[in-house]
């Protein structure tokens, strides 16, 4: 009865040692250091401000910093250098007098124009010779505060104008086609018992005098005798100037 008793414990030494293999790995497991970053203090500058271009999280045994202006490490954009063990820093063709480059790598720049905003480029290179790139960049928040540009809003004000011009035009014309078309000569109304006496044919020759350029035409009162009623003859109809109506005189 012995053998059968006898697995079950080894079966169990064998799971406390797996658990402490697994507890060894996890404690002698090496912790992954930190990227090195850039951060710009404050995030959006404004012009006259101070901006810090903040490394963070620097590798160990730091033998040179060099900034540089641009997206590329090259010696006509350089900044400044810092060498942290000989404290000495060095200036590039790219240093403005407004640029301090501090021990642990950050860059100060002071009452910054828009001719700093852009990227720049951190180099750093170990004791032991390795070397590591890292960007930063400065972004400029004048554009954003200031709204719309000059050139902007004049082409706001354009458009505005043009845009009212055209509805009063649209309306002008729909105005026109609605009431037709205006008549610069005015009707000419002749008096109920000259109508009935005279041809149509001779009021048209009246209204075409009428509408003549400067046409000034008497206006005419037909006089009938009811007792002797005719075209001709002394007591026929009379046709005679009617001294107590106007001359109309119509112009174009």
């Amino acid at each position: 009865m012995e053998p059968p008793s006898a697995s079950p414990r080894r079966g169990r030494v064998h799971w406390q040692g797996s658990l402490l293999t697994v507890s060894l790995l996890i404690f002698w497991s090496p912790s992954i250091p930190a990227q090195p970053t850039i951060e710009s203090v404050p995030l959006n500058a404004a012009e006259g401000n101070d901006v810090l271009l903040l490394l963070q999280n620097p590798p160990e045994n730091i033998f040179i910093y060099i900034w540089y202006k641009g997206k590329k490490s090259i010696g006509n954009d350089k900044i400044a250098s810092y060498i942290p063990q000989a404290q000495s820093n060095d200036s590039g063709p790219a240093y403005t007098g407004r640029e301090t480059i501090y021990h642990n790598g950050s860059l100060l720049f002071q009452n910054v124009t828009l001719n700093h905003s852009g990227v720049y480029t951190l180099q750093i290179t170990t004791i032991l010779g390795d070397s590591e790139i890292l960007a930063g960049q400065i972004y400029d928040d004048s554009a954003s505060r200031s709204g719309l540009s000059g050139g902007a809003l004049a082409g706001v004000v354009v458009g505005v104008l043009a845009g009212v011009a055209l509805i009063a035009a649209l309306v002008c014309f729909l105005c026109i086609r609605n009431t037709g078309r205006y008549d610069a000569f005015p009707r000419v109304l002749l008096p109920p018992r000259l109508t009935t006496m005279l041809s149509p044919l001779f009021l048209s020759s009246i209204q075409a005098t009428l509408h003549g350029p400067w046409a000034k035409v008497p206006i005419y009162e037909v006089s009938v005798d009811h007792e002797h009623v005719g075209p001709t003859g002394p007591w026929g109809a009379r046709i005679s100037p009617a001294p107590h109506l106007a001359v109309i005189s119509i112009q174009e």
